[in-house]
């Protein structure tokens, strides 16, 4: 059985990977690597940084719709998600050690991704002490 969620991956795991440190040609390793771990330990991404890939139009999209399956990419819809990233946007706003620009950025992305790793921890936490999760 499929473990929960270990790792969320943000945008730069494959932009930053595929520019600068692991090319397809040079390094397939990483490639297969993230395939792999999304298969045995949960890696995932959400569909927020599959729509940011996905407007690169390149090489690198095409990779990811080549290799990677549907579930690599979490949906972000869930209404638990919406509702805690809600919270989290507001938060950040009143926070006066977010420049403006910066609390854009967070919440644009990095709430989802948040959410989401808050979701699979309280999980495994329920999972440790014996409790089943529903989900």
């Amino acid at each position: 059985m499929k473990e929960d969620v270990s790792l969320v991956l943000d945008a730069n795991a494959f932009i930053q990977a595929h520019r600068r440190f692991y090319a397809f040609d040079f390094c397939p390793g990483y490639w297969q690597a993230l395939k792999w771990h999304h298969k045995h330990s949960g890696v995932c991404s959400i569909d927020r940084v599959r729509e940011e890939l996905e407007h690169g139009e390149d090489k690198l999209f095409n990779w990811v719709k080549a290799n990677l399956p549907k579930t690599f990419f979490v949906s972000t819809s869930d209404l638990e998600i919406v509702s805690w990233y809600r919270k989290l946007a507001e938060w950040i706003q009143a926070e006066p050690q977010f420049l403006p620009r910066r609390g854009r950025g967070v919440c644009q992305r990095g709430g989802w991704m948040a959410r989401r790793v808050r979701q699979s921890a309280r999980r495994n936490c329920r999972d440790a002490r014996g409790v089943r999760s529903a989900n």
